[in-house]
This record gives C-alpha cells, structure tokens and sequence, in this order.
C-alpha cells in the first residue's frame, strides 16, 4: 500500500484561550525593564496615583496621551507612560523618559516620585 503524502497540517493551529486585551490603545513595552516599576493595579486607578504623587512633588504635568503624562520640574522636562508589560494580561510598567535637563536632576525627580507611587 502506498502512502499518500498530506499536504496540510494534521494538527491544527493551537486554539489559545486569551481574552481580547483590554486596554488595545495602550503601548506594549517589550525588552528590559525596572522590576520596581511594574503594577498590577488598573491603568485608571493608576494614573490618579501618578498626578497624586506628582502634585505632592511639586511637578507640573500635562495628559500626553490617554495613559502618560508630560512633566516639568525647573528645567529638567519627562514623562511618566503607563505600558502593557507583553505577555502578561494584568501587569503594567511606568516607563520615564528624559525630554531636557540635567541628568543628575532628572534621577533624583524621577527617584522620589518613584519612590512615592503606590504600586
């Protein structure tokens, strides 16, 4: 009896059980990142806790987008950017980024407020 070859796969794609993620507008960090800086809270309840933390810092700030905020200290500028971690359905990272300033101030702001957050 002669073998007939197949010319498509016995096994089907794997079905995955994943939900839709739910936040698709948020930005997804891949790559290295500051353990310390990872939550598991909701992206709203979040935010609130970065303009709180930021007001009690005296930073002003501006929304820059739906899930960051641009800052400013004197002169050092940064933002604050709240990232879906890939991979993982309800873990968030807080990404900062120097905009202008030194780099020595930048650290210290960025290290208080850091420090401050209620992850």
């Amino acid at each position: 009896m002669k073998q007939q070859k197949v010319l498509y796969s016995e096994n089907p794609a794997p079905q995955t059980d994943r939900k839709p993620f739910l936040f698709p507008d948020m930005p997804v960090s891949t790559g290295p990142f500051n353990l310390n800086c990872t939550t598991s809270k909701e992206p709203n309840v979040m935010l609130r806790e970065i303009a709180r933390v930021l007001d009690l810092n005296k930073v002003t700030f501006v929304t820059d987008g739906p899930y960051g905020v641009q800052c400013q200290r004197s002169s050092v500028k940064f933002t604050v950017a709240l990232n879906h971690l890939d991979d993982l359905d309800n873990i968030f990272v807080l990404k900062f980024r120097k905009l202008a300033g030194e780099l020595p101030a930048y650290k210290d702001i960025a290290a208080r407020v850091l420090q401050s957050l209620n992850l």
